[in-house]
């Protein structure tokens, strides 16, 4: 029956995209803030320590950076897909499974990473050797004083980390903003008293970080312990299945990192052998390009993640392919502005890091230029291969993760061997090479499988069949809708006294957003999605006004009679008495009601 009536839907529901905007907008403006925010608190440890402890400081934090990145991309991994699983389980309303969910993440990536931590330091110098060579004792002395106060921010970053993540699912991306701003603020503070005021060189700038982050904490606690979110810490029934379950949606997505970490490895000694100390140079200006971006892409995947892991929780898959289509918009937008300031502005990007040689600067820029034409393709392969993880194209995924290693570091060592003035242009003709092939795949598979979208592989047609009705602020429209909403509801196989008691919910939330949201304008619309389940028939009601929980609002006000506006009280009474299954959340800025009807015995 569902199949069948698929067309019909599709016909009758009228959409807009004004409400997934307008959480895209909330959270895009809290995501760019976060990835600025990240990436300057690495620009901030990198320019202070570059320009007032040593030029050289900018390739040791670069030679440290593999490090870091392989020891957070090993809990990433369940943080990630625990997130992931989790933003379906808030769109389906199982707050216990989000709980489980985060609970689970916590109790194995704080032991993992302790341990992590723990052995680093018994083989401390072995671990510095490996990743600067011994023939360079400056740059041996400095990334071992930045590393072995990092270490110690690991622990607590893992929590904080993981805090942030769910944080952001629950609507709340403002505040993980907030944490990480309070920490930028301090950090460049601490930076410039700890290694300007207070001499202690590469070891004031890891402890600046180590400080900061701790502070930043703080701003994040308050939700979680005093109970103003979606989770919490219970006892996960099935830890070890559902940490299973997140590594095979976040093991792709650390991928992304650990190889990173390695190409970063091996690109650096490549460079310092047949480039020496200035190609190093130039090679952490690419790196700082390239974290730059890919703090972006993160800000963007938390995005996807957390918006669209809701969005198909609901079965709401063309408000999903919205959300796609804008943040890929706003990653190709970045990509250009990024291309642009280092082809057109290479001296000013060389000299924000801290060479102000007039020679050098002029030596270095052609090459930046040359560098600065990877950044899109690279910056689109790395976000296709995102929202191909969250799609469940895992395999795929991780296909061209390895792919990407494999031909960022043979492609290098042959120009290097075979056309060594031409070095740089290597970075450029591989990325776009690798875009290329990951674009053709797509087209294929879209072709072989007609339900997915061409190049992100979306999915075309829901699980479950349900219409979404954007509606205006006005009572023809109101009405309209309604009407449409009716038609759907009589093609269920619903009774009639069924039919009526959700048409008549519908009508109640309908008008009490009309009459009271604070969103009102010609251009602006509120949703309501109906939803047909197996046994059941699901509501959800979304609008971008002031936050009001018309759940919590009825019962308060259940036995008020018709006074002072006690109309508005009855309308949603009757809803709070006619629907036995109800919540209310504000997530991303918006409004969101769900009731469920029981219709239908399970089979």
């Amino acid at each position: 029956m569902k199949v069948d009536y698929f067309i019909i839907v599709r016909v009758m529901q009228l959409t807009n995209s004004y409400i997934v905007s307008k959480a895209f907008g909330t959270f895009l403006v809290a995501s760019i803030m976060t990835g600025l925010a990240k990436q300057l608190r690495v620009v901030a440890d990198s320019v202070i320590v570059s320009n007032f402890v040593d030029p050289n400081a900018l390739s040791a934090i670069n030679l440290y950076y593999p490090l870091e990145t392989l020891f957070v991309a090993i809990v990433a991994a369940v943080i990630w897909g625990s997130t992931i699983h989790a933003a379906v389980e808030v769109g389906r309303q199982d707050y216990r499974k989000v709980s489980e969910y985060f609970s689970s993440a916590l109790l194995i990536t704080l032991p993992v990473m302790a341990v992590l931590v723990i052995l680093s330091y018994l083989f401390f110098p072995q671990i510095v050797n490996l990743l600067v060579d011994e023939s360079e004792p400056l740059l041996c002395s400095l990334t071992g004083d930045y590393a072995f106060v990092m270490l110690l921010n690991f622990v607590p970053f893992t929590f904080i980390y993981l805090l942030q993540c769910f944080v952001s699912i629950d609507g709340r991306p403002g505040l993980v903003t907030a944490s990480i701003v309070v920490s930028l603020v301090l950090n460049v503070l601490l930076d410039l008293l700890l290694t300007i005021v207070i001499p202690m060189g590469m070891s004031g700038a890891a402890w600046a970080t180590v400080i900061s982050n701790l502070i930043g904490l703080t701003v994040l606690l308050p939700h979680l312990l005093k109970g103003k979110s979606s989770f919490k810490f219970v006892i996960p029934k099935k830890p070890i299945a559902m940490v299973l379950g997140a590594l095979k949606q976040g093991v792709p997505l650390c991928l992304i990192d650990i190889l990173l970490a390695f190409m970063v490895f091996v690109l650096n000694q490549m460079v310092l052998d047949y480039k020496g100390p200035s190609g190093a140079y130039l090679l952490a200006i690419m790196m700082q390009l390239i974290f730059f971006g890919g703090h972006l892409l993160e800000g963007v995947a938390d995005l996807n993640n957390s918006i669209g892991g809701v969005l198909l929780g609901e079965r709401d898959y063309s408000g999903f392919r919205t959300l796609i289509h804008c943040s890929c918009t706003v990653v190709l937008i970045f990509g250009i502005a990024l291309t642009g300031l280092t082809i057109l502005w290479p001296e000013g990007v060389i000299r924000l890091f801290g060479d102000s040689d007039g020679g050098s600067v002029a030596g270095y820029a052609s090459d930046l230029r040359v560098i600065g034409l990877f950044i899109i393709p690279y910056l689109m392969f790395i976000y296709n291969t995102d929202v191909h993880i969250l799609v469940k194209k895992e395999l795929l995924s991780s296909v061209f993760l390895v792919l990407q290693f494999l031909l960022m570091i043979s492609v290098p060592w042959i120009f290097v061997k075979f056309a060594g003035d031409y070095f740089w242009w290597s970075f450029p003709s591989v990325t776009a090479f690798l875009l290329l092939l990951q674009l053709t795949v797509a087209f294929i598979l879209h072709f072989k499988t007609r339900t997915i979208s061409q190049v992100g592989l979306l999915p075309i047609v829901p699980d479950a069949v349900g219409a979404n009705f954007s509606i205006k602020y006005t009572e023809e429209s109101i009405v309209e809708n309604l009407e449409k909403i009716k038609m759907f509801l009589g093609i269920c196989e619903l009774k009639p006294v069924e039919q009526n008691r959700i048409l008549l919910c519908c009508e109640e939330l309908a008008y009490n957003v009309f009459h009271y949201s604070a969103d009102k304008s010609s251009k602006h619309f509120f949703d309501i999605r109906v939803t047909d389940l197996e046994s059941s028939i699901e509501v959800r009601v979304k609008d971008a006004g002031k936050p009001f929980d018309p759940i919590s609002y009825a019962e308060k006000n259940a036995n008020e009679s018709l006074e002072n506006g006690g109309g508005v009280h009855l309308g949603l009474k009757l809803v709070y008495d006619l629907c036995s299954h109800k919540s209310y959340k504000y997530m991303f800025g918006l409004n969101v009601t769900v009731l469920q009807f029981d219709v239908r015995q399970p089979n």
